[in-house]
């Protein structure tokens, strides 16, 4: 870019060095489909849909919805860092389907309102994507931390 001085300016000389990105993916609303593992591979956090139990198989195939199962099963197969699990049937109060998927894939997390999931760079030297309960809440309305659903 060059200035009205006559100065130029390179982006050297004002953007760092590279670093380490972060990958997130959003699945969207259905049943695990090839498409998602493809794009889940090694990424730092999977956010899926859980809106049945395995029980309900049957019924999340009817309706084109996943299972807790499924997609921790699809979390393992990708090596994804974290899974969200979201969209739960209102039958449901999220400890149940936490659970299922982590007998299968243990860092799964089922976020709530005003939960955050932090996911930091690989080179800043803090630990992998994490659940921040009420991290969206001002610091006097947070919940004290509890067991993670």
């Amino acid at each position: 870019m060059n200035l009205a001085d006559g100065r130029t300016i390179a982006p050297d000389d004002v953007v760092g060095p590279l670093r380490p990105g972060r990958r997130l993916v959003l699945a969207g609303d259905g049943p695990p489909a090839s498409s998602v593992l493809e794009a889940s591979r090694g990424a730092d956090l999977l956010i899926h849909e859980a809106t049945f139990s395995v029980e309900e198989a049957e019924r999340a195939a009817e309706t084109r919805h996943s299972t807790a199962l499924a997609a921790a099963e699809l979390a393992r197969a990708a090596d994804v860092r974290l899974l969200a699990l979201t969209h739960l049937s209102s039958r449901y109060f999220g400890p149940e389907l936490a659970g299922e998927a982590r007998e299968v894939f243990p860092d799964t997390v089922v976020p709530r309102d005003f939960d955050l999931i932090q996911v930091p760079y690989p080179d800043a030297g803090r630990e992998g994507p994490m659940l921040v309960r009420g991290g969206a809440l001002p610091q006097r309305e947070r919940q004290p931390d509890r067991a993670t659903v």
